[in-house]
């Protein structure tokens, strides 16, 4: 059985203020125990040009700074083969802690549970966050994607929608598998998946898009797994000349302009820096004491709408949302 812990708005600054003012002393702790750095090896599915990665490796990075320690900063691109190397090769470096992943938790696990034996902790992020017991890892930073689908099925009933197309990007994700799984248990009209080849081909993305709504004039509602897919979604849209209703997870600056500009309905937001922050500071914590949380830390699901823009403008300027 796996538990949950959503840390709400208050105590997810409390907790990244406590993370923080412990920083010296935990540091200063380890080093009159121990002149080893401290070292994390990061690895995730991202792929070339996907900005959710690039904020999600901003908060790991500052967790390692504010921690003291260094990072090692990985992606396999999605593929699940060259990731498992990447858990063994980072392994045999024998770094003080190794984060990852789990878009597939079953092809990770006796690479994470080789790992954990051999003394070096693992813990996850993001994707696998029911499935990271099972996988080995010591502990997990992210979103329950089901629970995050069926918020959103919900909210397009509540705008009326009738028929809804979830839109994957990569095969074989079990996160994003449960995310549609999640909005079609809640979606009370006509349900449908499809696939579209991502961020290494976003006009092929386009088209893919344009051709589903121009075949099926009765599609008017749209969710997009991969925000930078999501202009395109709603250049498609126009092309088709859709009245479909996009909302996508996860936010970019485009993505917020869209959501701004009336565009793009809503955007669930997962917090990727938070989920690189807390995911390394935990695997340090752990490194050094033995610590680690009971359960798995929920950054999601949050729903950004338009009264939110102006706000949430100014703190992607930062690199933190």
């Amino acid at each position: 059985m796996s538990f949950v812990l959503r840390l709400d708005r208050r105590i997810r600054v409390v907790a990244l203020s406590v993370l923080a003012s412990l920083a010296a002393g935990t540091v200063a702790v380890a080093d009159a125990a121990d002149d080893t750095q401290l070292s994390v090896a990061v690895i995730t599915h991202a792929g070339p040009g996907d900005s959710f990665w690039t904020i999600a490796e901003n908060g790991a990075r500052q967790a390692a700074k504010d921690l003291g320690a260094e990072i090692v900063y990985q992606a396999s691109g999605g593929d699940v083969r060259k990731q498992v190397q990447m858990i063994n090769a980072a392994a045999a470096q024998k770094p003080s802690a190794i984060v990852t992943t789990l878009t597939n938790p079953g092809a990770f696990a006796p690479a994470i549970k080789k790992a954990v034996a051999d003394g070096i902790p693992v813990f996850s992020l993001n994707s696998g966050t029911t499935e990271y017991q099972q996988a080995g890892s010591l502990g997990h930073v992210g979103e329950d994607e089901a629970t995050a689908g069926e918020g959103v099925g919900a909210r397009f009933n509540e705008m009326g929608s009738k028929h809804l197309v979830c839109v994957l990007h990569e095969q074989g994700n079990i996160g994003l598998e449960n995310y549609c799984n999640g909005v079609k248990k809640t979606f009370a009209g006509q349900y449908e998946s499809m696939y579209i080849p991502g961020v290494k081909d976003i006009a092929g993305s386009k088209a893919t898009i344009r051709a589903k709504l121009s075949a099926d004039p009765s599609i008017d509602a749209m969710y997009v797994l991969l925000s930078d897919a999501t202009p395109s979604a709603v250049q498609a849209a126009e092309a088709a000349n859709s009245k479909v209703k996009i909302a996508n997870w996860s936010l970019t600056p485009q993505v917020l302009d869209l959501i701004g500009a009336g565009k793009v309905e809503f955007a669930e937001d997962q917090q990727p820096w938070l989920q690189g922050y807390l995911s390394v500071s935990s695997a340090i914590h752990y490194a050094q004491y033995r610590v680690a949380p009971g359960a798995a830390i929920l950054t999601g699901p949050n729903f950004v709408t338009k009264d939110q823009v102006e706000l949430l403008s100014k703190l992607m300027k930062e690199s933190v949302r």
